[in-house]
């Protein structure tokens, strides 16, 4: 009996042993898998990433968000010019948010934005459809928010005009938030 137990006792520890060999494997796989999926989500959102879109983990944290404003009105110079009004607005809303027109901004800043971050901070809209164009900066530093439109507000008036011919002069400048908007 004593042989049967021994032998009893080596198979068990054997079989203990496989099974070990085996759920490291299992792991090991699971593990692999696991970073692949990793990597392969990493690209997909690399590829599919908007230039310019707001980083929707940045709408989940716990930092404040703070609003600014401020608004341009964009005039063509003769009545048969070949832009209306309305084209200037929308025209200027696009080179707004060109690179290049980011780019200064982001100069301005001391490249503490990226064009591609500053594009997601700044929105701009033609107020009830007027030659009104609203300009829209939503950060979580209020002086960085201020900054950022005052910016933008001055850099329009002064380029702006240069691609089109059309007036550009400020109506409302911007001003540092003192209260949030969210407190996510």
């Amino acid at each position: 009996m004593e042989k049967n137990t021994k032998l009893l006792i080596i198979w068990l520890v054997t079989i203990g042993i496989a099974a070990l060999i085996v759920t490291i494997a299992v792991v090991y796989k699971n593990y692999e898998r696991f970073q692949r999926k990793e990597a392969q989500q990493a690209d997909f959102e690399s590829e599919n990433q908007t230039e310019g879109a707001p980083d929707i983990l940045s709408l989940f944290s716990n930092d404040p968000l703070y609003r600014t404003d401020g608004s341009l009105v964009v005039d063509a110079i003769k009545q048969g010019q070949a832009y209306s009004s309305q084209e200037l607005v929308k025209l200027f809303k696009e080179l707004l948010s060109s690179k290049s027109f980011l780019t200064m901004i982001s100069e301005d800043m001391d490249g503490r934005y990226s064009p591609n971050e500053l594009k997601g901070m700044i929105s701009c809209s033609s107020r009830n459809e007027t030659q009104v164009l609203e300009v829209v900066v939503i950060g979580k530093v209020p002086q960085d928010v201020y900054d950022i439109c005052h910016s933008v507000l001055i850099h329009a008036t002064d380029t702006l005009p240069d691609y089109t011919g059309g007036k550009v002069r400020l109506l409302d400048d911007a001003y540092v938030p003192k209260k949030y908007i969210s407190d996510k």
